[in-house]
C-alpha cells in the first residue's frame, strides 16, 4: 500500500521542503561551480528511470571541459578538480536531483539511476531494478556505496525492489545522512578502481565461455594458453592468408604467446576457439563491439583440415546464439573478400543477408577485389530459430 499510494506523495512533499530549506546551499554551490568550473553549472545526462523510461538527470558539474590537441576530452582523472572532488565526496553535486524527485522522475529512496548505455548489458534479474523509480539514495548506498562491486550492488537493488516499505525507506534515509556526514564508503570515478558496468560485464563474459552443438562435436570456447601452437599454425597458414586483407606476418611460438598476453584485457573484442571433437580447429572473432552493445563484426578462420565438414556453419550458429542471447546484441556484420566463395556461401547459409559491396578495389597480392558486406539482425535470428 505504501509503495502504491503514499511513496510518491511523500517524495513530492519532502523534495519540495528540501529545495526550500537547502535553497541557500543550492545557490552558493551553483555560484561556486560557475566561478571555478565555468558554464554550464549543471551536468545533464540521460538516465533510465521507472520501467526503463529515459529522463534527464541533473547534477552540479564537477569536471572541466579540458581537451587534448585532437579536440577529445581529457580523462576524468585530469578533468576532476579538487573542488569537484569535494562536491562528490560530500554529495553536494547530487542536490539538483531534488528537482528530478519533484518532477516524478526519481524518488528519495530507490536504486541509483545508472547510465543508459548499461541497459543492454543487464540480465533479466538486474532489469527489475527499474520496477521502481530510481533514488537519490538506496539500499546499496548505505551498505557500501560505490565501494561495492557490481554484483553486490545489484543484489541490494533487487532486494530493495521486493521489500519497499516506509520503515525501510526511513532507515535508509537516516543511514544516508550518517554516511554523508561521516564521508564513509566513498569511491570517486576518475580517482579509484570503479569500472564502468558495461566494461565489467564484457570482461565477465570474456572470462570463460563454452558452448556446444547439439551433437556435442562442435563447440566454441574462450581461448586458452594451450592454444598458442594452433593459433600460430593458423596465422602462418598460407591457405588462410589468401582470404585475409593484407599479408599476415609469420610468427614464432614465443611471439604468438606474447600476442596472447597483450589481448587479455581487450574491451571491444571477444575471441572464440572453435573445437571439433575436442581439438582446436579454428577461431571466431567478435570485434568492434559498439559501446551501446548494439552491433559487432564477426570473422571466422578454420584450418584446412576442418573445412567441408559443416564445422564453420555450426560454429557460426553457436557464436550467433551467444551474441544475441547472452550479449543481447542487435546486429552482427561480416566482411568477406569477393573471391572467398566458401565464406560467401557460409554466411548466406547461416542466415546473413548480403548487403552488397562495402568497398571496391581492395588490393590483395597485387590484384583488386570487392569487399562484400553481410549482416544479420537479432529479429531475423529469432525468426530462424522459430522455423
Amino acid at each position: 500500500m505504501y509503495k502504491q499510494y503514499f511513496k510518491r506523495p511523500m517524495d513530492f512533499v519532502l523534495s519540495l521542503m528540501a529545495i526550500i530549506v537547502l535553497s541557500p546551499i543550492l545557490i552558493i554551490v551553483g555560484v561556486l561551480v560557475r566561478v571555478k568550473l565555468g558554464s554550464p553549472v549543471l551536468f545533464k545526462q540521460k538516465r533510465p528511470g521507472l520501467n526503463e523510461k529515459i529522463f534527464t538527470m541533473y547534477k552540479f558539474r564537477t569536471m572541466t571541459d579540458e581537451k587534448d590537441e585532437n579536440g577529445e576530452l581529457l580523462p576524468d582523472s585530469v578533468r576532476l578538480t579538487k573542488f569537484g572532488m569535494m562536491l562528490r565526496s560530500t554529495s553536494l553535486d547530487e542536490l539538483p536531483e531534488l528537482f528530478n524527485i519533484l518532477k516524478g522522475d526519481m524518488s528519495i529512496v530507490g536504486p541509483r539511476p545508472l547510465a543508459a548505455i548499461y541497459l543492454p548489458y543487464y540480465n533479466e534479474s538486474e532489469r527489475h531494478r527499474h520496477d521502481v523509480r530510481p533514488g537519490l539514495t538506496g539500499l546499496a548506498q548505505v551498505n557500501g556505496r560505490n565501494a561495492l562491486n557490481w554484483p553486490d550492488r545489484f543484489t541490494l537493488d533487487i532486494r530493495y525492489v521486493y521489500s519497499v516499505s516506509l520503515l525501510l525507506d526511513t532507515k535508509i534515509i537516516l543511514k544516508t545522512v550518517g554516511k554523508v556526514l561521516g564521508g564513509k564508503d566513498i569511491a570517486l570515478r576518475g580517482t579509484s578502481q570503479i569500472i564502468d558496468f558495461h566494461k565489467f560485464r564484457m570482461s565477465e563474459l570474456n572470462k570463460k565461455i563454452e558452448i556446444q552443438s547439439k551433437d556435442g562435436k562442435t563447440s566454441i570456447r574462450s581461448i586458452r594458453n594451450s592454444d598458442a601452437a594452433t593459433l600460430m599454425e593458423m596465422n602462418n597458414d598460407t591457405q588462410i592468408a589468401k582470404f585475409v586483407i593484407g599479408t599476415p606476418k609469420k610468427v614464432t611460438l614465443e611471439e604468438q604467446r606474447l600476442w596472447m598476453d597483450s589481448i587479455k584485457n581487450e574491451k571491444s573484442t571477444i575471441r572464440f576457439m572453435v573445437d571439433y571433437k575436442e581439438k582446436p580447429v579454428g577461431t571466431i572473432i567478435i570485434s568492434n563491439i559498439s559501446e551501446n552493445n548494439l552491433s559487432a563484426n564477426m570473422n571466422i578462420k578454420l584450418l584446412e583440415t576442418a573445412r567441408g565438414k559443416g564445422i564453420g556453419t555450426e560454429s557460426i550458429r553457436l557464436a550467433l546464439k551467444y551474441c544475441f542471447e547472452e550479449m543481447n546484441l542487435w546486429c552482427i556484420t561480416a566482411h568477406v573478400l569477393s573471391y572467398n566463395k566458401n565464406s560467401l556461401a557460409l554466411f548466406k547459409k547461416t542466415g546473413f543477408t548480403n548487403e552488397g559491396v562495402l568497398r571496391s578495389r581492395v588490393i590483395k597480392d597485387g590484384n583488386r577485389y570487392d569487399l562484400v558486406s553481410f549482416s544479420i539482425l537479432k529479429s531475423d535470428y529469432e525468426k530462424g530459430m522459430e522455423s
